[in-house]
């Protein structure tokens, strides 16, 4: 008896205790595939998109099937993520004649609960902002959308415990050498 109670304990730590799940993520996101509309009208997609935490170097894809075939996978080109909501740039073939790219928005309200439009772009824009409203429902898939916490920028940030809220840093002096080298001395947690 005092084993199995023992056992249920050691069951119930594991539960409990901090995960690899649980670590702050170092990078924003948009994974996941999902489709909108139904009939001649949907359009499938397909996002593996990621980028520093404030959209830095922004890299992957997005594919989009539609009732007319397969669109892309075209290399992204912008992202911005900002809580649940996302705005990604894909740049057109070179081959598409009057099309830049395509402008697409996401919101991630949780499994089957998603929205995300896209628009057709003649021209690139320079920013890639965060839609206010992403209107047009998933119907089916599920995508998620994480939004990493940017580095820190002042040394205060980092006193106090504060660099424990920064993902990578074994230390405050760690946290405050990146600060001091504007992100050249990568931290420590990283490599």
């Amino acid at each position: 008896m005092k084993r199995s109670v023992a056992a249920g304990f050691v069951l119930l730590a594991a539960v409990l205790a901090p995960s690899a799940a649980g670590q702050v993520p170092t990078q924003d996101s948009v994974t996941g595939s999902a489709t909108t509309g139904s009939g001649r009208a949907f359009t499938a997609y397909t996002f593996d998109v990621h980028s520093g935490p404030s959209g830095e170097n922004p890299t992957g894809t997005v594919v989009f099937d539609t009732f007319f075939g397969r669109i892309g996978a075209l290399d992204v080109t912008c992202l911005n993520v900002s809580g649940n909501r996302a705005s990604i740039i894909v740049k057109a073939p070179a081959n598409t004649s009057g099309v830049a790219g395509v402008a697409v928005a996401v919101e991630d309200d949780g499994p089957g609960h998603d929205r995300i439009d896209f628009h057709v772009l003649s021209v690139l824009p320079g920013d890639c902002l965060v839609p206010s409203q992403v209107l047009e429902p998933t119907v089916f898939g599920d995508v998620t959308v994480v939004d990493a916490p940017p580095p820190p920028t002042s040394k205060d940030q980092c006193q106090n415990d504060g660099w424990r809220n920064y993902p990578g840093f074994e230390n405050q002096g760690d946290c405050v050498s990146f600060v001091a080298t504007k992100g050249k001395n990568q931290p420590a947690g990283t490599g």
